[in-house]
């Protein structure tokens, strides 16, 4: 986790006070929301290009 979570810092995603296991990152009027449980990701946003940078 702590890997993760220094990696997502890194990529400019800000951890979530409420959920320590969701990340926000705000592009312009765009966004990203990542929500991480166990090995499983949800990946939601309103820029598919940035969704799909995350994943590559």
């Amino acid at each position: 986790y702590l890997k993760f979570d220094s990696f997502m810092g890194r990529k400019g995603y800000k951890k979530c006070v409420m959920d320590q296991c969701c990340y926000l990152k705000k592009i312009g009027p765009s966004y990203i929301i990542l929500l991480l449980y166990v090995d499983d990701m949800l990946v939601v946003g309103s820029n598919m290009d940035e969704i799909n940078r995350l994943k590559a």
